[in-house]
């Protein structure tokens, strides 16, 4: 140790202090620093950090990027590495000035945003939290707005100008054509006079059918009550081909009612829905369905007779038939011709040479018969407008509705000149004449 000794001689020792001078006084601290004299200990400084961007209550869209900037400095040293945060999940880290970081395709949400900056000494300091918000694009392009896609798949609500398609409803008793079971009433909670209590057996069955303006995807729906104790579900055919293998409707208790939906693909015109119990317990209790689109619920099944007389008729059907073949519908009648404007079915030619293979409903139709008969059609009453595009010079117009129509009403001296059939004539121009209205069962010939 540094100093002078002695015992029976005197001996001197010589050392280096930490500055490197022989017996000089210089020392190492506390803190680890090479001083002389007593010297306290210097505290480190803690770095500063703020976050420079994005601003508080910035906003975003979703799926944007954010960019965070901050500022960090040390003012005893140097800043090692700058790390940023959302809440307490980490999201990358800057070792370089100018420390930025950029978060990518952020999500809907709320956010607070942190950076943690550390020196070269170990210390590190944490920013302010500086709070964003990514908003969700609505189907309008509007990054916070309110507008949606409604059950018909449009673009409604929020600056869109448009509302939501309207929900269309029919009472289960008063629209299904056939049904296994009953209508009741004794369970409280139904709209309408009553639901259908269907058997309780499997494969037991409720029909009904649907109008649809074009072709394409409609959403269905069934509010029912089920107060089993287990799912009674269903299988859906739409035109006789499965639609949806098991459409499920789960318990409940028989006094609540809850709705179901799905999507099902319709044609064009009418369409028949027949619901198929799955379950040996039956259907659910079934109040009314409901339809969102360019759909009504049709009527159930009606049939039309027209008698045809020998000779020449004009004719047309105002129902839609499942099988309206010319085979099928004139089966047993002795028919010899029919015709339209442009096309032609004959008995003694082939299949492979006559044009009209089909009765279309309210579609006017010439036919000759070589005896009377009387033509039946069973189906649903079509829903089409009354006078279809014409083409100039003769038509022959059929009649798709149920009851009589004035010529008047649809007709002027804009779009028609002469209507006639068999008993006479009309025209436009105030006159009397031996007709006056388009009748159900018969057809006309107009001159546009």
């Amino acid at each position: 140790m540094l100093g002078t000794y002695t015992t029976d001689a005197t001996i001197s020792c010589d050392a280096y202090d930490c500055n490197g001078v022989q017996n000089g006084n210089a020392y190492i601290n506390d803190c680890g620093d090479c001083v002389e004299g007593y010297v306290p200990c210097a505290e480190n400084t803690p770095p500063d950090v703020n976050i420079t961007n994005p601003p508080a209550s910035a906003t975003f869209a979703d799926g944007d990027n954010i960019t965070i900037q901050v500022n960090a400095t040390d003012s005893d040293g140097a800043v090692v590495k700058v790390e940023f945060y959302s809440g307490t999940t980490k999201l990358g880290e800057s070792v370089s000035s100018p420390y930025s970081f950029s978060w990518t395709n952020v999500q809907a949400g709320t956010y607070v945003l942190t950076a943690v900056v550390t020196d070269d000494d170990g210390l590190s300091t944490t920013s302010e939290g500086v709070s964003v918000s990514v908003l969700n694009i609505d189907c309008n392009g509007v990054a916070g707005g309110t507008a949606y896609i409604d059950n018909c798949g449009d673009c409604v609500g929020g600056n869109t100008g448009l509302q939501a398609c309207p929900q269309i409803k029919a009472q289960a008793e008063d629209v299904s054509c056939s049904f296994d079971g009953v209508i009741d009433n004794n369970n409280a909670g139904f709209e309408g006079s009553g639901f259908i209590n269907g058997d309780n057996a499997a494969q037991t069955m409720v029909t009904f059918t649907i109008d649809a303006q074009e072709s394409g995807s409609v959403v269905f729906g069934i509010q029912y009550a089920n107060g089993g104790t287990a799912d009674r579900p269903c299988q859906i055919l739409v035109n006789g081909v499965e639609e949806i293998a098991s459409f499920s409707m789960p318990v409940t208790a028989w006094t609540d009612y809850q709705n179901v939906e799905t999507n099902i693909s319709l044609q064009t015109g009418m369409n028949e829905i027949t619901l198929v119990a799955l379950s040996a317990n039956g259907f659910a209790s079934l109040d009314f369905y409901y339809l969102y689109g360019n759909v009504s619920f049709g009527e159930c099944d009606v049939t039309q007779i027209i008698t045809l007389s020998q000779g020449w008729n004009l004719f047309s059907t105002h129902i839609y038939s499942a099988d309206s073949s010319v085979e099928n519908l004139f089966s047993g009648l002795d028919v010899k011709e029919i015709k339209t404007e442009d096309n032609f079915w004959v008995a003694s030619l082939p299949a492979q040479l006559n044009g009209i293979s089909h009765i279309e409903a309210g579609k006017g139709y010439l036919v000759y018969m070589n005896s009377a008969g009387t033509l039946s059609l069973t189906g649903t009453v079509i829903n089409n407008p009354v006078v279809e595009e014409l083409q100039q010079g003769w038509n022959i117009v059929g009649v798709p509705v149920q009851t009589e129509i004035a010529f008047s009403s649809l007709f002027d001296e804009t779009n028609c000149q002469r209507i006639k059939n068999f008993d006479g004539f009309w025209q436009p121009d105030g006159g009397t004449y031996t007709i006056q209205n388009l009748q159900p069962d018969t057809a006309y010939f107009m001159l546009q």
